[in-house]
């Protein structure tokens, strides 16, 4: 179909315009959709089933909705690493039932493998498209310059800049912000309403209830809690003011956790840990990602502490020392100096208490929070890899197939299903 076929010929020209002007700066796939995201018309050689890949996702139907209310624009977030910029097509012509639809965009940090399975198991066609090249059919572009492209892409098309405020985003594995508000609404006591969190979000108010009560299906609210402040942050929010917020919210993590039975000297040093390391970071990213790993660690200890009143003090120093350390591969050695022991008695202490050995225990822990960041993050397989201290993939593919009985990518694929 042309363009031609849904408007006048000066509104087909200035949409047109559009597209040369964006492929001009990166060679971008142009969709036009109707309000339920169904495609209409697109560029000439385009790969068709690449759009199947957001037609998939989870609350696509969701984002049709937000975006026919709103009219606002959206990018939209794959739980495997791609993103998706949509927008109302025009805003001076009456026709507000069509969409523009650009993408999909993966960046730097997408392992490409793994991102190529995950398409060939979501649209089994993609495995027949030009000799499987389906990489090919996706740009190329840095998380930090989607929204420039949006911002350039609105202004063509509306002839006004676009307000930053106004851009929303949305993860097809997320809770909906007005959904998770009125589960706010339901479950919250007329004392919680009336504590003071000034600046929390709903998502996050709940988050935090979550974490008094230990509920352990806060994934997706978490994913969720960290868009919103994504949003907020590439809106202009100064990095001062941002880890203000996050270590705001760690400590009322921190007092969440305290209320809900972890001693306040853990919950003490958890916050100090995360807070230093916050005041540390150089970038919005990296603040959302100690922001999350924070809120897990809070979630994980009072879970433990509410189910085993069996282990010494000695032998919680050490399940605390590995958990705060994870990423920096401890050892037996640390642990053993840590606690004044030796290796051979240290060893023998925490395998009668846990019930595993120390290496043992460390690979769980590794494979924990490589659980945590296969659900929750678009991290790439190799980069969970190396970030847990693993020689290989293929050595932390085998040690997580042994510990869930699923390969990493197979434990994501469940996760979305």
């Amino acid at each position: 179909m042309n363009l031609q076929d849904f408007f006048a010929e000066q509104v087909a020209a200035r949409l047109s315009y559009c597209k040369g002007v964006l492929k001009s700066l990166t060679p971008i796939n142009f969709w036009l959709c109707d309000s339920n995201l169904n495609l209409l018309s697109s560029d000439k050689d385009i790969c068709y089933i690449i759009f199947d890949l957001l037609r998939a996702s989870k609350n696509v139907d969701q984002l049709a909705e937000a975006i026919s209310s709103s009219k606002k624009p959206y990018i939209f977030h794959q739980s495997f690493g791609l993103q998706w910029i949509v927008l109302p097509a025009l805003r001076d012509v009456n026709r507000d039932d069509l969409f523009i639809v650009l993408g999909p965009f993966q960046n730097s940090s997408a392992d490409p493998e793994a991102l190529e399975e995950e398409i060939t198991l979501r649209i089994p066609e993609c495995r027949n498209v030009k000799e499987g090249n389906i990489l090919s059919f996706i740009t190329f572009v840095p998380t930090s310059e989607v929204q420039h492209l949006l911002q350039s892409t609105w202004y063509v098309l509306n002839d006004e800049p676009c307000d930053p405020g106004t851009i929303c985003h949305m993860s097809e594995d997320a809770v909906i912000p007005a959904l998770a508000a009125e589960q706010l609404h339901e479950n919250i006591s007329d004392e919680e309403r009336g504590m003071d969190l000034t600046g929390l979000t709903a998502t996050q108010m709940l988050l935090l209830k979550y974490l008094k009560n230990s509920k352990p299906d806060y994934a997706n609210l978490l994913e969720t809690a960290l868009l919103e402040a994504t949003a907020k942050f590439s809106n202009g929010a100064s990095l001062d003011s941002a880890q203000y917020a996050a270590i705001n919210y760690i400590v009322l993590c921190s007092r969440a956790s305290t209320e809900g039975g972890l001693p306040p000297t853990i919950s003490y040093s958890i916050s100090d840990y995360y807070s230093n390391k916050i005041w540390k970071t150089t970038s919005s990213w990296d603040l959302l990602d100690w922001v999350r790993r924070a809120y897990q660690d809070f979630h994980q200890r009072l879970s433990e502490y509410r189910n085993n009143d069996k282990i010494s003090r000695t032998v919680q120093t050490c399940i605390d020392y590995i958990r705060m350390n994870i990423y920096n591969n401890p050892s037996v050695q640390d642990l053993a100096h840590l606690t004044g022991y030796t290796d051979y008695y240290l060893t023998r202490k925490f395998k009668k208490e846990t019930g595993i050995s120390v290496n043992s225990f460390i690979n769980s822990e590794k494979v924990a929070r490589a659980k945590i960041l296969l659900t929750t993050t678009h991290t790439s397989i190799s980069e969970i890899s190396n970030m847990l201290g693993f020689c290989s993939r293929s050595y932390f593919s085998t040690i997580f197939a042994k510990e869930t009985g699923y390969s990493p990518l197979e434990f994501r694929n469940l996760s979305d299903n």
